[in-house]
C-alpha cells in the first residue's frame, strides 16, 4: 500500500494466528458492549500502559498537552491526549504494549489515546481516537476475556477482540472500515453492526451504520469535465463517480467524496491551462489506479 511504510514485515510475517469467527465468536462479539461495560467498573486506577513509535517516515509528530515535536523511535503514547501526527507522504507504525499487534498510521493522520486500562482480573483494554486519516489495525486474538481493542472516529466506534481491518476517516468525519481477517463491530446511534472478513461498511456522522457490503477491488473511475464561463472567467470542474470506500486524489489533493462515492472539484488555476491532469484512485486494498485526463 502505497500510504503505508514500505518496510511490510508488520504486514507479512505470519506472527499471529488469524482465526475466522465462529458463530460462537460472533455473539460473544456482539457482547462486547455489556462485557466492557462490566470490565471498566472494575479499572484499576493507575496503569503503566502505552503504545510504542516502531517506525517512522517522513515527517511525524508527537503531541499532547504539553508537548509539540517530531517524533522519535521509541516514543511512548501512555497519557491521555498523547497524539501522534503524520504529515503529507509519512507514516508511522505503533506497537501495543502487551504485544497484542500493530497499528499502521497512514499519511495525514492523527491517532490518539482515549484511555489505556488495566480490569482488576488483568484484562488490557486500549481506546483510541482518530479524529482524520487512515489506520491499519493488525491485532491478534486475546487471551484474556476481559480485554478489548476499541477505535473512535467522528462516526463511529470499531471493537474487535482479533483482527486486521482499515479504518478510513474522511474531512467530514464519514467511516469506512474494511476488515481483512476476524471481525469488527461497529456501533453509532444505538445500533450495531458487526463487519466480518470480506466487507466492508460506512458511517456517517449522525447516522447508524450501513449494512456490510463486499470489499470491491473496482477502482474505475466515471467522470465528465465541464467547462464553463462566467463573467468572463473560464472555470473547469471536474465530476466524478467511484466506489464510494475508494479515495480519489487530483495532482496529490484528496477529494471530499460523498457516500455514494460522488465527487465535484472546481480545477485550480494551475490546472485548467494545462492538457491534463492527474488523478489517482485508489481502493481499501492498496490498489491504484492512475487517470491522465485531457481537459482541453
Amino acid at each position: 500500500m502505497s500510504d503505508y511504510i514500505s518496510h511490510q514485515s508488520f504486514w507479512n510475517k505470519k506472527v499471529f494466528v488469524l482465526l475466522g469467527y465462529t458463530s460462537v465468536t460472533c455473539i460473544s462479539v456482539l457482547f462486547g458492549k455489556v462485557e466492557l461495560g462490566n470490565a471498566q467498573s472494575q479499572l484499576q486506577v493507575k496503569t503503566n500502559r502505552y503504545l510504542q513509535v516502531e517506525q517512522i517516515q517522513g515527517k511525524v509528530f508527537f503531541r499532547n498537552q504539553n508537548t509539540n515535536r517530531p517524533a522519535r523511535k521509541g516514543d511512548r503514547l501512555s497519557n491521555v491526549g498523547d497524539e501522534i501526527v503524520t504529515d503529507e507522504k509519512s507514516t508511522a507504525v505503533l506497537s501495543v504494549d502487551t504485544g497484542v499487534g500493530f497499528v499502521n498510521v497512514a499519511k495525514q493522520t492523527v491517532v490518539r489515546i482515549e484511555s489505556l486500562q488495566i480490569t482488576s482480573d488483568n484484562g488490557r483494554i486500549t481506546n483510541l481516537q482518530v479524529p482524520r486519516g487512515q489506520v491499519r489495525l493488525q491485532i491478534r486474538r486475546f487471551t484474556n476475556p476481559s480485554s478489548r481493542f476499541n477505535l473512535q472516529t467522528p462516526a463511529v466506534v470499531t471493537g474487535v477482540r482479533g483482527t486486521e481491518y482499515v479504518v478510513n476517516v474522511k474531512d467530514d468525519g464519514r467511516t469506512i472500515l474494511s476488515t481483512f481477517d476476524g471481525a469488527v463491530l461497529t456501533e453509532a446511534q444505538k445500533t450495531e453492526v458487526l463487519v466480518s472478513k470480506g466487507f466492508q461498511n460506512q458511517t456517517i456522522v449522525g447516522e447508524p451504520p450501513s449494512q456490510p457490503m463486499p470489499i470491491q477491488e473496482n477502482i474505475d473511475l466515471d467522470y465528465q469535465v465541464l467547462k464553463l464561463f462566467e463573467s468572463g472567467d473560464r472555470k473547469v470542474i471536474l465530476v466524478g463517480k467511484v466506489d464510494f470506500a475508494n479515495t480519489v486524489s487530483i495532482d496529490g489533493i484528496e477529494q471530499n467524496i460523498d457516500r455514494d462515492g460522488q465527487f465535484r472539484t472546481e480545477l485550480t488555476t494551475n490546472s485548467i491551462y494545462r492538457a491534463e491532469i492527474k488523478v489517482i484512485v485508489t481502493n481499501p486494498l492498496g490498489k491504484q489506479r492512475i487517470y491522465e485526463l485531457a481537459i482541453f
